[in-house]
């Protein structure tokens, strides 16, 4: 379930900071937007909400920028996946469902 100030934001279309604190100018593009969507994604289990998250990130973005954001976020969420995946063992979670179905969009390129 989506907190209630979270869901008061998106359906005003807000922009929301999600964890300023790690980000950074030195970091892979795309780090931040892989993160978040990995986290709603995963945490949150809001598929369709992530996937529209990431197509509004490509809709806003040049031509140049699409072709990198194609790449780039998909090796940037698959890391995501492997960080999603340990900390599901180490919180002894035996259920990685959610963790296919990420990992079977990022093959067949269907994130957004």
């Amino acid at each position: 379930m989506i907190d209630k100030s979270i869901e008061a934001g998106l359906s005003k279309r807000r922009l929301l900071l999600i964890d300023g604190e790690a980000a950074s100018a030195k970091s892979p593009r795309f780090y931040d937007t892989a993160y978040f969507f990995h986290r709603i994604f995963t945490l949150v289990g809001a598929v369709d909400l992530a996937r529209e998250y990431a197509a509004k990130i490509y809709e806003s973005l040049g031509l140049q920028d699409r072709t990198q954001f194609s790449q780039i976020f998909r090796i940037n969420l698959s890391a995501r996946l492997i960080g999603g995946c340990y900390d599901a063992v180490r919180e002894k979670s035996l259920d990685f469902s959610i963790h296919k179905k990420l990992q079977e969009l990022i093959i067949s390129n269907e994130l957004f």
